[in-house]
Parts: C-alpha cells; sequence; structure tokens
C-alpha cells in the first residue's frame, strides 16, 4: 500500500512538471550548402591532336536537403534540452570527362552522393519572450551515414578496334561506422496560440564521415553483370589507416585501402512547425 501511494505521488508530481516545463515537438525542412568544394574544371589540348576535359557540375558533398524532426522540454523560460532527428539527403558531386583523340574517344560520367541519418542532442538557451522568441540550439551529430559511387564509362574507337563502342556502368556503397560532430542553430520562434508557432533558423552542422568497408552494388559492360564473374577482392573492400604494399590478398577476401574522409560539413537554412504541450507560461 506504501509503495502504491509514493508511486501515485511521483506520478502526479511528474505530470505538474511536465505542464510546467512546457514539453514540445518540432518538423522541419531546409537545405544545406556544403562548405567543402571539390577541384576546379579543366580544359587542355596535348600534342596538337589530344583534347582533355573535365566538367565540375557540383562541388560538394554537404550540399542537399535536410529533414528535421526533434521533440524537446524546457527547464524554464531560457534553458531547455532538445533531442532532434535530422535525414540528411545529399544532392551529389557530378563530374564529366572526356578524352578525345585521333581514332579514340572516352566520355566518363561519375556521381559521388552522401547520405547521414543524424541523432543531435542539444541544449536550447533563449531570452523566454512570449510573441517572437530568438534561440540558440548547440548540440552533438551522432550520423549514420553511407557514400554512394557511380559512373558511366563511354569508349568509342581504338587503333584495334576502330569505331566500336563499349559503355560500363557501375554503382558502389561505402559504409559502416559512425560520425561524430558538432550542431549549432540560431533561430527565432513565431508563437501563432499557445500551442501552435512557427519557426526558421540557421544552422551549422560539422561533421565528416569514415566509412569503414564498402561494396560494388551494379557493375555492368555492354549490357553484361560483372558481379556473377568478378571476384570477392573486385566487389568488396575495407578501408585500414596502413597496409602493406607487398602483401598480397586473396581474390577469395576483400580488398584494402587506405581510409578516407568524407567532408560533410554544411552551412544552410531551415522552417516549421512546432507544438507546445505545456501551452504559455
Amino acid at each position: 500500500m506504501k509503495k502504491t501511494f509514493l508511486l501515485t505521488c511521483v506520478i502526479l508530481v511528474m505530470a505538474g512538471t511536465i505542464n510546467a516545463q512546457k514539453y514540445y515537438a518540432r518538423l522541419g525542412v531546409g537545405v544545406g550548402f556544403g562548405l567543402a568544394f571539390y577541384g576546379p574544371s579543366t580544359d587542355r589540348t596535348i600534342n596538337g591532336n589530344t583534347s582533355d576535359v573535365s566538367e565540375m557540375k557540383s562541388g560538394s558533398l554537404g550540399t542537399g536537403l535536410n529533414i528535421n524532426l526533434g521533440a524537446g522540454f524546457m527547464f524554464s523560460k531560457y534553458i531547455g534540452a532538445d533531442l532532434g532527428f535530422n535525414e540528411f539527403i545529399g544532392f551529389g558531386v557530378k563530374t564529366k570527362y572526356y578524352l578525345t583523340q585521333t581514332n579514340y574517344s572516352q566520355q566518363y560520367d561519375d556521381k559521388y552522393v552522401g547520405k547521414m541519418f543524424q541523432i543531435i542532442p542539444s541544449i536550447v538557451i533563449t531570452p523566454g519572450f512570449e510573441k517572437i522568441n530568438p534561440y540558440g540550439r548547440f548540440g552533438l551529430i551522432i550520423g549514420i551515414s553511407s557514400t554512394n559511387y557511380s559512373y558511366t564509362n563511354t569508349r568509342t574507337g581504338s587503333t584495334l578496334k576502330a569505331g566500336v563502342t563499349t559503355v560500363e556502368n557501375y554503382k558502389d556503397k561505402d559504409f559502416g561506422g559512425v560520425a561524430l560532430g558538432f550542431a549549432t542553430a540560431l533561430g527565432v520562434d513565431y508563437h501563432i496560440n499557445g500551442k501552435f508557432g512557427l519557426y526558421a533558423e540557421i544552422n551549422l552542422n560539422g561533421v565528416n564521415y569514415s566509412p569503414k568497408k564498402g561494396k560494388v552494388v551494379e557493375w555492368t559492360k555492354d549490357g553484361v553483370d560483372q558481379i556473377p564473374i568478378s571476384s570477392t577482392k573486385q566487389l568488396q573492400w575495407e578501408y585500414v589507416k596502413s597496409f602493406d604494399n607487398k602483401a598480397t590478398i586473396p581474390d577469395s577476401s576483400p580488398d584494402q585501402f587506405l581510409k578516407e574522409t568524407a567532408v560533410m560539413t554544411n552551412v544552410g537554412i531551415s522552417i516549421g512547425v512546432k507544438y507546445r504541450f505545456g501551452g504559455a507560461n
């Protein structure tokens, strides 16, 4: 009986606290602009008969769409805690490469795309104004990410097979590991009434991603699937901090490459709606 009475008291106190702390939920969408860019386009002629052209179509893995959902509560009018979930969908880096010789031409189109699901615990600081309320949110990014690379390679003619065209299509995926970074936001809440409101904010997300392993997901040459006739070494790989260049990796084992990092840091804007469960103070 005493335990039941005590538990009832605790629940009643918690219920009163929830109302006083003003729990809220938010849903928004935004766009991020990457801060790390790949090299510029090039155009050169070699020996008068070879044209070598590279065109960069876009330049950063951090550029893309953000879809965010969050929930939090205010300890007081001035400080609170927020737990956000953000799905980042990158627009990708696209490149075109052309090589033209007297009796040979090659066009190489590739695309490198990053995606990341982010869990973002944060602290919220605000002056606590009633109608239009500015705020800052400062937190940690815990990201589950992957990067996808694809290309189409079209070759026409050679000294051996003049006029013959071959087409190769390829896609792979790097994955594994957890990305860590920081997230900050400066925004403004506009309270429509005691429950509903709108918000707009500027975000800065600083996060890089180093995959653990990768695999080929699609590979054809002139319409013929290459995966069934390829070895494990050709289709899978691991990223390591160091390896022996003289070591021989068997065809039945994944290949090894040095660890690489995808820079997905971006600055962006987001807008959305917010619902306050506890209402106004």
